[in-house]
């Protein structure tokens, strides 16, 4: 069985949701839930704003993933891309304000 995994990021909370076809109807499940929100941190301004903590972010996708493995419901992946996680890829370094 294939399995396609959706995220969704609002402004408040976050989940995972994996879709497969059975008897030829789509079927959802959420298998994981993270909370979200801004904080309010220092910008490249030296001033403070509201801001999402990307690499928080980031960490919460990976575990969303990790979910769907221990589930034994891997995300299909035709091109193969991330077909292993790996603790020495660079992270991302971003800053995106609030408004």
């Amino acid at each position: 069985m294939r399995y396609y995994l959706a995220i969704d990021i609002g402004a408040s909370s976050g989940r995972h949701i994996i879709s497969y076809l059975e008897n030829g109807k789509m079927q959802t499940e959420e298998i994981y839930r993270f909370q979200n929100g801004p904080e309010m941190k220092t910008a490249y301004d030296g001033r403070e704003h509201w801001t999402w903590d990307p690499d928080r972010l980031f960490q919460e996708i990976l575990n969303g993933l990790k979910k769907a493995g221990e589930l034994g419901k891997v995300p299909y992946n035709e091109r193969k891309i991330m077909t292993r996680m790996n603790n020495d890829a660079p992270k991302p370094t971003w800053f995106g304000i609030s408004y």
